[in-house]
């Protein structure tokens, strides 16, 4: 695909300061309907063309299967060619969910896609399983690579020894059908009533001179507004939606932790924790030790919270900081907006140091021409802060629920770019669809650098006291994340172990434990405080149970990438985009250690980015005085 630049231009320092004025239009020039996707253009034409290579496909997996069959009956013979095709057709399968979802995403109203989705779901889903259950019953000989006979490609090793590792090989073929069969059922539905439910809910809207302001979608523009009485209701009317539904809420975490558990000891796991956990090579041990770290360190997250309370009283006048001033605009440097241009160069600008590769990714990406983005608010769409999907085989995407131009959508859009960039340097670096997914943990990380660069970089080149301060805030605020979320990752596992024992039951209870692991991190759960409700805002806990952790390490890693980056530039970037291209060969400790020389359990790691932490908060309080 061409590369089309010509509406990327030098930043001005006009858009480091962003637009303020109350006219703001996050889609300049009438240019909204660029943002949206054209999934006919970089998937399917139509929907009967979908429809025709899907059939194709689902018939290949078949026939596929009877080629490994016939394989295992000769005895020795190497089946290296056959897992070759099947990666070949494994790359074809994300396409089709793309496809299919991106359309449910945008029209939730119309249940055509998901229905289409979940049916070849149920016909892949077991022809893949039979067949990984084949590979994995081979002897490890036939599945290496023939240099005479076989055509140059991966090494399928790792994903061999995976397969073979999976604990579901440990039960009979019938057992295995009936985990298959059944786990779905279990596990899949919480999600998409906890979706409904939030889509649903009634909130209040906040009038603010002659304009209403509705939730969520204007969430963004309430929270950030200079009035604190419109701040405050907002903040409540949220509060007062969310608890409407409360008991629904509690339903459905109780639901999806206990099915979870379920499910996992159906699959011969002692409960979902150690089954999540391990798919990610990390230990329950290994948590509670980083999340007891995280706890024991929790002073300099409150250390910064302090600070921002300090500057809330100063620049608000105010005696007591309440759960509605969280993000107080500075009336002297009113909250920077930027528009969706504004915010392409500004991700373009601060990654560009990441090489040219990285470069001519993202520039596809961010181009609206190429039909890869869809970021305007609309009836029946998913309400989503935003998210990629891509791996390799196609091309990747970004969907955002509504970009307002607050600096949190501007992070939010620099994040899931890293992500969908990351997607298209394997692609191109021929990586295995085995290996396009490795540990949550690891490709956030890489979505979580960029975020750190992205502040920095308005940090560094605001040119104003209060700019400079809201600036390095925005880096802190992501910085600290790895308390934040090791606060969630802690709330969480409580939840694991305190539901199945009976400790937990209520959404009293819920709200309880909230509290209480909270004030152990942050010095905004106190009584006063009215923040409530939380364990609800954590959309994840029911649509990816035990998916904060990731976060935990990621942030830990993203911070360490920062620090090499800072120290020397040049090495580090060249070592930092072979790890990109690489994909997830091998376990992400053997990768970490071959390009960066560090462990994701490794004590420096912490120690690294906490001093960094401290570092930059030291800048934030010279900067408030």
């Amino acid at each position: 695909m061409r590369v089309v630049v010509t509406f990327l231009c030098c930043i001005c320092f006009s858009t480091l300061c962003g637009q303020t004025n109350s006219s703001f239009k996050p889609f300049p020039r009438d240019s909204a309907e660029l943002y949206k996707f054209d999934l006919y253009k970089n998937y399917f034409i139509n929907d009967g063309e979908e429809y025709k290579q899907r059939t194709e496909l689902t018939t290949a997996f078949t026939k596929l299967e009877k080629k490994f069959n016939e394989a295992v009956k000769s005895r020795g013979k190497n089946v290296y060619h056959l897992i070759y095709e099947y990666d070949s057709l494994n790359r074809k399968i994300g396409k089709h969910s793309a496809y299919l979802g991106m359309f449910a995403y945008i029209d939730l109203a119309n249940p055509v896609y998901y229905m289409k989705m979940d049916t070849f779901n149920r016909q892949i889903s077991p022809v893949l399983n039979r067949i990984n259950e084949t590979i994995a019953s081979l002897a490890p000989s036939s599945i290496s690579r023939n240099s005479k006979t076989d055509r140059p490609g991966p090494d399928y090793s790792f994903f061999y020894s995976q397969l073979q590792n999976n604990p579901l090989r440990k039960l009979s073929e019938n057992e295995r059908r009936i985990v298959n069969d059944v786990t779905p059922n279990l596990i899949n539905w919480q999600a998409r009533l906890f979706q409904t439910t939030v889509r649903t809910t009634e909130y209040k809207p906040v009038k603010t001179g002659n304009k209403v302001l509705s939730i969520p979608a204007n969430m963004n523009e309430i929270l950030n507004h200079p009035d604190r009485e419109v701040r405050k209701q907002g903040f409540l009317n949220g509060l007062e939606g969310m608890t409407s539904r409360r008991e629904i809420f509690a339903t459905l975490l109780l639901e999806t932790i206990g099915n979870r558990n379920k499910a996992a000891a159906l699959a011969g796991f002692k409960d979902y924790p150690e089954q999540s956990y391990s798919q990610r090579f990390l230990t329950r041990a290994d948590v509670n030790t980083l999340l007891g770290m995280l706890k024991d360190s929790a002073s300099i997250n409150k250390r910064y919270e302090n600070a921002m309370f300090e500057n809330f009283k100063k620049i608000g006048g105010i005696d007591t900081v309440f759960a509605w001033d969280r993000f107080m605009p500075d009336p002297n440097a009113p909250t920077p907006r930027f528009t969706i241009t504004e915010a392409t160069n500004i991700i373009l600008e601060a990654t560009k140091p990441l090489g040219n590769d990285y470069r001519v990714e993202m520039s596809k990406l961010l181009d609206p021409k190429n039909g890869r983005l869809d970021m305007v608010n609309r009836p029946n769409r998913i309400l989503r802060p935003g998210f990629s999907s891509g791996s390799v085989g196609y091309n990747s995407v970004f969907y955002q629920g509504n970009y307002e131009g607050y600096m949190s959508d501007v992070i939010i859009f620099g994040h899931e770019a890293g992500h969908a960039v990351q997607n298209m340097l394997m692609d191109k670096n021929g990586v295995s669809s085995f290996y396009a997914l490795g540990a949550s943990y690891f490709t956030e990380s890489f979505a979580g650098f960029n975020e750190l660069l992205i502040t920095d970089y308005l940090y560094q080149k605001a040119t104003t006291k209060e700019l400079k301060k809201y600036y390095l805030s925005q880096f802190l605020e992501q910085a600290m994340g790895v308390f934040g979320n090791g606060m969630d990752a802690t709330y969480e596992q409580t939840l694991y172990d305190s539901i199945p024992a009976g400790r937990i039951n209520t959404a009293d209870q819920f709200e309880s434990q909230m509290q209480k692991t909270g004030a152990q991190f942050s010095i905004w759960y106190q009584p006063y405080m009215k923040y409530e409700m939380q364990w609800v805002n954590k959309m994840q806990f029911v649509t990816n149970p035990l998916y904060r952790i990731n976060y935990v390490y990621s942030k830990l890693l993203a911070l360490y990438y920062f620090s090499l980056y800072q120290q020397d530039s040049r090495s580090f970037i060249q070592k930092y985009n072979d790890l990109l291209r690489n994909g997830y060969d091998r376990e992400p400790d053997n990768i970490l250690k071959q390009f960066l020389n560090i462990s994701i359990t490794d004590k420096k790691l912490i120690d690294l980015s906490l001093a960094l932490i401290n570092k930059k908060i030291g800048e934030y309080e010279a900067l408030i005085k």
